[in-house]
């Protein structure tokens, strides 16, 4: 499964919701198809922005299905399967495999903390009893439980580990992590954390797993092929732009703003489910004048 198709900018899709907070896989399916128009890679559900510890096990699948049923085999799916109980995250693998999913991606378990033992224990039972290949995703900020250079190298060397998306915005743990890839070449390293992209990227990264490629995949594909193809300073400008247009993120917490961006962009409604607050009229101001300032829309 490591092959050119999991290379790429790749949106962690954003799982809208309808006004009752049902999922809105219809919604879902418009982003979907509206970045792989875009030229994107891939496509990863049910992740941190796609809310995926929010949902329920049938939602979960459901939004797969919707991804997979909209790609139409243009892209594969990557399915975020990741939970607390290891036998969860399994069911999980399953559901996304049945729903069509190329890889499953699990977090670590989170809230508790675990030992090296029961983290790599987590990952081995999964990747054993996962019908598809799986991904690693460490974002210790948010699980509280973090993947040490060490851990994703034994893990790595199972060829059903196929690769590892790191958030945890530790520019020192990814160039540990890209410098793996020598003795598992067939591993590949997606950066999470988009202001790293550029550099990660013209370090040896194999992709960018994106949340502001919900709202501008354009934008992140620039910075994508640039840095790619060693360009460091048209690299270094494009990262800047999509710098810039991130400052909606200061408006509220990530799964809101790019609802309401989408919502301007009129991709789909801007509703989530709670606790999640809408932005203020002052955050919302904040987010039409970034999209405006990067050209997504007209200016006010």
């Amino acid at each position: 499964m490591a092959d050119a198709s999991l290379r790429g900018v790749i949106p962690a899709v954003l799982t809208p919701f309808t006004e009752d907070e049902r999922v809105d896989c219809g919604a879902l399916a418009a982003i979907c198809r509206r970045t792989i128009d875009a030229g994107v890679s891939a496509l990863f559900i049910n992740g941190s922005t796609g809310s995926g510890p929010l949902l329920t096990r049938e939602e979960a699948a459901a939004n797969v299905r919707a991804a997979v049923d909209a790609a139409e085999g243009r892209v594969p799916v990557l399915a975020g399967v990741g939970s607390n109980a290891t036998s969860t995250a399994i069911d999980l693998a399953r559901d996304a495999a049945e729903a069509g999913a190329a890889v499953a991606v699990s977090q670590t378990p989170f809230y508790f903390p675990l030992s090296r033992c029961e983290l790599m224990g987590y990952f081995a039972d999964l990747i054993v009893a996962s019908p598809i290949p799986v991904a690693l995703y460490n974002i210790p900020q948010l699980t509280n439980n973090v993947l040490s250079t060490d851990m994703i190298a034994e893990l790595a060397g199972d060829r059903r580990c196929v690769g590892m998306k790191d958030s945890s915005g530790d520019m020192e743990a990814m160039l540990r992590t890209i410098a793996l890839k020598a003795g598992a070449p067939a591993f590949l390293v997606w950066q999470g954390a988009e202001p790293l992209a550029a550099s990660s990227m013209l370090a040896g990264a194999d992709g960018i797993v994106s949340g502001t490629a919900n709202v501008a995949p354009a934008m992140v594909l620039a910075v994508y092929e640039a840095a790619r193809s060693g360009d460091i300073e048209p690299a270094r400008a494009r990262q800047e732009s999509l710098s810039r247009l991130r400052r909606f993120y200061s408006a509220g917490t990530p799964r809101r703003v790019m609802g309401v961006c989408l919502e301007m962009l009129g991709v789909c409604a801007a509703h989530q489910r709670r606790p999640y607050h809408e932005p203020t009229d002052e955050g919302r101001a904040l987010i039409r004048s970034c999209l405006a300032e990067a050209g997504l829309l007209p200016p006010s």
